[in-house]
């Protein structure tokens, strides 16, 4: 699948919770605060989903002096078979989308997670600012 061959669409989160789950490490949207979600086709097919929503702290605060200044990208889905740089493709279409019909919105942040070999290339490679390694949470396992 090329890059140049997704479509973007804005959707509800219904569109594309189902195939986020199924697909995405995290296997999970629940407790994820929700401002706009993307469905990302191919030839009619759903292939990924975008997920943007406030940060589920207050570390906006580090970023903004309102919250709704503040997005957070926090699940980004696309089938493996989309070739190289479709993720930065995708980012970008939706940053677009945003920066059109969200003006409010200032500051986009995102994370990768080491934990899942994620380093943050596909954000390099869509410009975001490498702002460092934030504090590791700290989790408790029912055993």
């Amino acid at each position: 699948m090329q890059a140049q061959a997704l479509e973007v669409f804005p959707c509800a989160l219904v569109e594309i919770k189902k195939f986020v789950e199924e697909n995405h490490y995290s296997r999970s949207v629940n407790g994820v605060k929700i401002r706009q979600c993307f469905k990302v086709v191919c030839a009619g097919q759903l292939v990924g989903g975008v997920i943007f929503g406030q940060l589920s702290t207050t570390a906006w605060k580090r970023f903004a002096t309102n919250e709704s200044d503040v997005l957070e990208l926090r699940r980004l889905v696309l089938k493996d078979e989309a070739e190289r740089n479709s993720e930065t493709w995708v980012i970008a279409r939706c940053l677009r989308w945003i920066k059109r019909y969200l003006p409010q919105v200032k500051v986009i942040v995102s994370y990768a997670d080491p934990a899942f070999g994620h380093v943050g290339t596909i954000y390099r490679a869509a410009n975001f600012a490498y702002l460092g390694i934030t504090k590791g949470d700290v989790a408790f396992r029912d055993v």
